[in-house]
C-alpha cells in the first residue's frame, strides 16, 4: 500500500470517528455534568470571597474583579439548577451557556481596562456589539419562521434561523473580545523595556487566548470543554489580579522546553538502544532474544541512561537558555572578580564607570548609573529629603539630579531596607501607589531604571545602584537580586573612600581657588594702602610748609603785636596758636604713619630697662592728666628688667594708648597702668573709667581715620592714627593687641610682645 493512500485512508477514519467520540464522552459526562457546575459554583464564590477580602489591600484589584466573580458564580448557580436530576422546568442548556459567556466577556472588558489602566477603544465597538446581540435577541426565538437556505446537491448543509442568530453572537461576542486584545496590545508596545510589565500583560494576553477557545467551545455545543476552560480562564485572572509577583512565562516556556526536549530525547536513545541491543543480537545469535535477555537489555540500556541523563539534561537546559537568549552567567565568578577589581579604587568617576562595567558585563545590563545620597534639612518642621547627585564631577562640580522627600515610601524603603526595589514594585505595589506623587512617579519612570539597589555604610544610605533592563528582555529574578545585593555591599566602602578623597580634592579646589582671590585681594590692599600713604606723605608734606608759616606768623604776633590789642582779639589770638599746634601734631602724626606704612613695618630692636622708658613717656602726659584731675596709677612687675623692642616705636605705643585714656576719661577719672611678664611674653595694659566704647564700634576701633567718623569722639582733636600705629607696632613686633570696653564703664587697651 502506498503511503499516501495510508495517510488518507487514515484521516478519513479519524475524520469520521471524530463526531462519534464526542458523541460518546457528551453521553458519558452529560448525567453527572450537574456536579460539574456544583464544584464550580463553590470555586467561584471561593474566589468571589477572597476578591473582596483583597479588596482592601491590593488597591489595583478593582470592583470589576468582584462583579466578574459573582456572576460566574451565578452563572454557575443557574446551570446547577436547570442540570439537576428531576428538575420540573426543561431549559435550553446550550443557551444559558452562551448568554453566561456573554455577559461575563462584556464584564471582561470593563476587567481588562481596570487590570491594564488604558481608556476602552471607542464607543462604536459597544454600538457594533449591541446591534448584533440585538439581532441574536430576535432571530433565536422561534417566533417569526424564516425558510431554511439549502446549499448542496443533496441537501446535506442548511443555515437555520437558529443558526444565523447564535453566528451573531458568536461575531458580537468576538467583537468584544477583540476590544480586550486590542488595548491588552497596546498596553504591551508602551512596555518594551519593562520586563516584569510585559509578564503581566503576557498572563493577560494568555488568558484572552483561553477565552477565545473557551467561548467558541460553548457556542459550538461543547459544554464540558468550554467549562473546564472557563475555570482555567477564572483562576488565571484572580492569580493575575491578587498576586503581585506574577511566576515569569518566559521562565516556563524554557521550563516546558526544557522538560519536553529531555523526554523526547531520552525516549529516543532508549528506543533506539533498545532496538540496537536487539538488532546486535540477532546478528551474533541469529535467533530473537528471549524474555530474560531483553529484560537484561532493557536494564543494561536504564543503567546507561541514568548514567548520562544528569549530563544530557544540562546541555539541553543550557542550549534552551542560549537559544532562548536568556541570560545566564555564574555569580560566584561575577562576586569575585567585582571586589578584586573595585576594593581600591578611590577614585569617584573611576569607581562608578569600573563598577557599571562589570556588572553590564556580567549581567549584561543595557545601562546602569551610581547615585550619592545625601540627607538634607528641607523645611521649618523637621522634614528632611535625600539628594540624588551624580558622581561624575562631583570633586569640583557636584550636580544635583533630584530630591526625594523623607515621607515618600520609595525613600522610607531604600533607606531602611537593605534590599533592592524594582520599578515594577513602584508601579504596582499598593504602598507605593497610594502614597507617591505624580511628580515623583513621572521622574523615576523617566529614569529608565528597572531595579533600585541602595548601597548602605554603618545603618546610613549613602549610594544608590540604579541599572536598566537586561540585553536578553529577561526580568531581575531572585538570585540576581542577591547578587546585586551582595555588589552594593561591597560597593559601600569603596564608595565611603572615594567619597572621602573626592571631599578632600574638592576641598582643596575650593582652598585653592579662595587663596587665588585672597591674593588678588591682598594686592590690591597692598596697593591701597601704598596708595593711601604716598597720599599722606604728599599731603603732609605739602602742608608743613603753610603751618610753618602760620606758626611763625602767630609767634610774631604773640612778640610784638599784642600791646595793641584787646583782651578778646588776644584770647582769639591764643585760640589760634592752640589749634595751630593741634595741626601741627596731626601732621606729624600722619608723618610718623605714612613713614611706618612706607618702611612695611622695619624695627630697630635693642635691649633696654623698660622703667626708665615707661618714666620717660608718661612725664609729658601727667601735666595734662593733673589738668583734667585724672588719677594715674602705675603698677610695674618687678620681674621686668631688659626688653628688647624697638625703643622708639615702643614708645609711641604706650604713648598714644595713655593718651587716648586721658582724652576719654572725664574729670576726677582714674588710669590703671600695668605691666607683667607672662609665659615668655611682656603683657602691657591700660585702664580708664571713660566713657567706654559701643559694641557696634569695636571691630573698625583699630583702623586708621576711625575716630573721624565716630560721632561720640567728635570735639575730640585728633585723626583717629593712634590705635592703628599701635596695633602696626606690635604686629611688626610679633604681638597682638585687645580691648575690653562697657559703654558709660571705661575701657581696658593692652598689647603683648615676645620677651
Amino acid at each position: 500500500m502506498a503511503v499516501s493512500q495510508y495517510i488518507e485512508q487514515s484521516t478519513c477514519m479519524i475524520f469520521f470517528s471524530l463526531p462519534q467520540l464526542n458523541t460518546i464522552v457528551q453521553t458519558a459526562i452529560t448525567p453527572g455534568l450537574h456536579w460539574l457546575w456544583l464544584f464550580l459554583t463553590l470555586i467561584y464564590g471561593s474566589l468571589a470571597t477572597l476578591s473582596f477580602l483583597r479588596q482592601a489591600f491590593v488597591q489595583r484589584v478593582s470592583r470589576s474583579l468582584s462583579l466578574y466573580l459573582l456572576c460566574a458564580t451565578g452563572w454557575a448557580i443557574t446551570q446547577t439548577i436547570f442540570l439537576w436530576p428531576n428538575f420540573p422546568l426543561n431549559a435550553n442548556h446550550q443557551l444559558i451557556a452562551i448568554l453566561g459567556t456573554i455577559g461575563l466577556t462584556i464584564i471582561f472588558v470593563l476587567l481588562s481596562r481596570s487590570f491594564l489602566q488604558r481608556q476602552l477603544l471607542s464607543i462604536y465597538w459597544g454600538i457594533a456589539s449591541g446591534f448584533l446581540l440585538l439581532v441574536f435577541a430576535i432571530l433565536y426565538p422561534d417566533f417569526t419562521p424564516i425558510p431554511a437556505i439549502w446549499l448542496g446537491q443533496e441537501g446535506s448543509l442548511a443555515i437555520t434561523k437558529d443558526g444565523v442568530a447564535l453566528l451573531f453572537a458568536y461575531i458580537a461576542w468576538l467583537l468584544q473580545l477583540t476590544s480586550s486584545a486590542v488595548i491588552t496590545y497596546y498596553a504591551y508596545q508602551a512596555t518594551s523595556q519593562r520586563p516584569l510589565h510585559r509578564n503581566r500583560l503576557a498572563y493577560w494576553a494568555l488568558i484572552i487566548g483561553i477565552t477565545l477557545l473557551a467561548g467558541t467551545f460553548i457556542f459550538f455545543n461543547q459544554l464540558f470543554l468550554g467549562t473546564l476552560f472557563h475555570l482555567l480562564i477564572t483562576l488565571l485572572i484572580t492569580y493575575a489580579m491578587l498576586v503581585h509577583d506574577l511566576y515569569d512565562l518566559r521562565q516556563i516556556s524554557r521550563q516546558v522546553l526544557t522538560i519536553f526536549l529531555i523526554a523526547v530525547v531520552t525516549g529516543l536513545l532508549f528506543i533506539g538502544t533498545t532496538y540496537l541491543n536487539t538488532y546486535l543480537w540477532l546478528q551474533i545469535t541469529n535467533t530473537p532474544p528471549s524474555s530474560f535477555e531483553t529484560m537484561m537489555a532493557g536494564t543494561i540500556t536504564a543503567i546507561i541512561l541514568v548514567l548520562v541523563f544528569q549530563r544530557l539534561a544540562d546541555f539541553i537546559h543550557l542550549n534552551v537558555q542560549r537559544l532562548t537568549a536568556a541570560s545566564t552567567y555564574d555569580a560566584g565568578a561575577i562576586v569575585r572578580e567585582y571586589s578584586v577589581h573595585i576594593s581600591n579604587i578611590v577614585d569617584m568617576d573611576d569607581l562608578e564607570s569600573l563598577a557599571i562595567q562589570l556588572i553590564s558585563k556580567g549581567m549584561e545590563v543595557r545601562h546602569g548609573t551610581i547615585y550619592l545620597v545625601d540627607y538634607i534639612e528641607s523645611d521649618l518642621v523637621g522634614r528632611g529629603a535625600y539628594s540624588w547627585k551624580s558622581m561624575q564631577g562631583y570633586t569640583q562640580y557636584p550636580l544635583e539630579l533630584g530630591i526625594l522627600p523623607e515621607y515618600s515610601p520609595v525613600a522610607q524603603y531604600l533607606s531602611s531596607e537593605r534590599r533592592p526595589l524594582t520599578h515594577f514594585d513602584i508601579d504596582m505595589q499598593s504602598q507605593f501607589q497610594e502614597a507617591i506623587g505624580s511628580e515623583e512617579h513621572h521622574w523615576l519612570s523617566a529614569l529608565g531604571i528597572e531595579v533600585y539597589v541602595p548601597i548602605h555604610a554603618a545603618d546610613e544610605w549613602v549610594g544608590l545602584m540604579a541599572l536598566g533592563p537586561k540585553v536578553s528582555g529577561d526580568r531581575y529574578y531572585d538570585n540576581d537580586l542577591e547578587v546585586l545585593s551582595t555588589l552594593a555591599d561591597q560597593t559601600a566602602v569603596a564608595l565611603q573612600n572615594a567619597r572621602l578623597v573626592a571631599d578632600l580634592r574638592r576641598h582643596a579646589h575650593e582652598v585653592e581657588t579662595a587663596n587665588a582671590e585672597l591674593e588678588v585681594v591682598t594686592r590690591k590692599l597692598q596697593e591701597m594702602d601704598q596708595l593711601k600713604s604716598d597720599f599722606i606723605g604728599v599731603i603732609t608734606h605739602e602742608l608743613r610748609t603753610p603751618f610753618s608759616h602760620i606758626a611763625f606768623s602767630v609767634q610774631i604776633l604773640e612778640k610784638y603785636g599784642t600791646e595793641q590789642l584787646i583782651p578778646e582779639q588776644k584770647e582769639e589770638l591764643n585760640q589760634l596758636t592752640k589749634h595751630v599746634q593741634n595741626a601741627r601734631k596731626m601732621i606729624d602724626g600722619l608723618v610718623t604713619f605714612a613713614a611706618f606704612i612706607r618702611k612695611q613695618g622695619e624695627l630697630n630692636l635693642t635691649w633696654f630697662q623698660f622703667a626708665p622708658v615707661l618714666e620717660e613717656v608718661l612725664k609729658p602726659l601727667k601735666p595734662l592728666a593733673k589738668t583734667k584731675q585724672v588719677e594715674l596709677f602705675v603698677q610695674l612687675s618687678p620681674q621686668i628688667e631688659d626688653v628688647e623692642a624697638d625703643k622708639e616705636r615702643l614708645m609711641d605705643a604706650i604713648h598714644h594708648l595713655v593718651h587716648n585714656a586721658i582724652k576719654f576719661t572725664d574729670n576726677g577719672g582714674v588710669i590703671q597702668i600695668r605691666c607683667w611678664p607672662q609665659d615668655d611674653m611682656f603683657t602691657f595694659e591700660v585702664k580708664d573709667t571713660g566713657v567706654g566704647i559701643p559694641e557696634e564700634k569695636m571691630d573698625s576701633l583699630w583702623d586708621g581715620f576711625s575716630q573721624m567718623a565716630d560721632p561720640l569722639r567728635r570735639g575730640q582733636e585728633g585723626l583717629g592714627l593712634g590705635l592703628t600705629l599701635v596695633k602696626f607696632v606690635i604686629q611688626a613686633h610679633e604681638g597682638k593687641v585687645w580691648v575690653n570696653s562697657t559703654e558709660g564703664h571705661g575701657s581696658t587697651f593692652g598689647f603683648e610682645i615676645p620677651l
